[in-house]
């Protein structure tokens, strides 16, 4: 049962690298590149995780409809289907690409002499190189490397041990157990040392050569916004607040409280005592907001604040302080009060 154990781990380590190898033999004497798909806008048709194979072709050899892959100037690999091609000579071309799921092309025109063009693609085979690639997989594969040195090493020293001679009446029987149990013996010390050597090397080959990540980035379908850099952005607490009062012996007393505005940016106002929101009214640069002494009821003799605070439109931005200014209401009208 021991020994059947150790020859199927030694043959499935053996197999196991006799793929590698001829995986990686294949793609080296064809020329072709093998690209793990890190997005999807090339989908349904190449999915993010599928593995495809490319050959390095020229500029002149690329069709409109082909899937190549380029790198964009931001250094990061991109594989989409070709749209249009621009010939500048006969050597280099100008290409537009988009993603199959991209409604629009790209947004970057690609200027090349030659690119990497898609010839297959494997799906789902990305994630298991992730897998084999990956800490942990390199482990696993170290732990069977080890496993089958063990098994070499254990079978060597059985295959080299001599049975002593023992009394008995069937000596050419004797003889044959110990032929078949040297033969066996070296059998497996063969088998595993081919194991070790083919999973050793297969893995030691293969798994460095899948490593180069593709984008098939996808577009935003909503509105094109161009900007230029782009900033951080401060929400200022109103500029300094100048107040003005209105007493007439007769009427309505109010007081009125203005301040410059900054560009870009709305305003709202309370009365901080009573939470009463006050309007907020324009001119020019110029804002400002009125108290009336129906606003405060009977309330007469207190000491009340006006709080303004700036907010960024549309963003929900506000200032992380507030100006605010003090006013008295006394039974001859407003009084200005101090300001911060």
């Amino acid at each position: 049962m021991l020994e059947r154990l150790r020859q199927t781990v030694l043959w499935s380590g053996a197999g196991l690298g006799g793929l590698c190898l001829a995986w990686a033999a294949t793609i080296h004497v064809l020329g072709l590149t093998p690209m793990i798909f890190t997005s999807g806008s090339m989908g349904p048709q190449i999915a993010a995780g599928d593995l495809a194979l490319a050959e390095s072709v020229p500029a002149r050899a690329i069709g409109v409809g082909d899937v190549v892959s380029v790198v964009n100037a931001a250094g990061v690999r991109v594989t989409h289907r070709v749209v249009e091609i621009d010939p500048v000579d006969t050597t280099t071309a100008v290409l537009t690409l988009r993603g199959d799921a991209n409604a629009s092309p790209d947004a970057e025109a690609y200027t090349v002499t030659r690119v990497e063009r898609v010839v297959t693609s494997v799906p789902a085979a990305g994630h298991v190189v992730d897998a084999v690639s990956s800490p942990s997989g390199r482990f696993v594969s170290g732990a069977w490397l080890g496993l089958c040195l063990f098994l070499v090493l254990g079978a060597g020293r059985a295959g080299s041990g001599r049975e002593r001679p023992r009394r008995g009446r069937h000596p050419g029987g004797r003889h044959r157990r110990q032929d078949r149990s040297r033969a066996h013996g070296v059998g497996v010390g063969v088998g595993a040392g081919v194991a070790a050597m083919l999973l050793g090397l297969g893995l030691g080959h293969v798994v460095p050569t899948l490593v180069t990540p593709t984008s098939a980035t996808f577009e935003d379908r909503g509105a094109t916004v161009t900007s230029g850099a782009l900033a951080s952005f401060a929400v200022t607490k109103p500029a300094a607040l100048a107040c003005t009062v209105s007493n007439p012996v007769v009427g309505t007393k109010s007081l009125t409280t203005t301040w410059t505005a900054a560009p870009g940016l709305a305003y709202t106002a309370v009365i901080r005592e009573t939470g009463t929101s006050l309007v907020v009214t324009s001119s020019g640069t110029e804002r400002s907001v009125t108290v009336t002494g129906g606003l405060l009821g009977s309330l007469l003799g207190s000491s009340f604040t006006i709080e303004v605070t700036a907010t960024l439109p549309g963003s929900g931005w506000t200032a992380t302080s507030t100006r605010a200014g003090t006013f008295v209401l006394l039974g001859l009208g407003f009084t200005c009060g101090a300001w911060t």
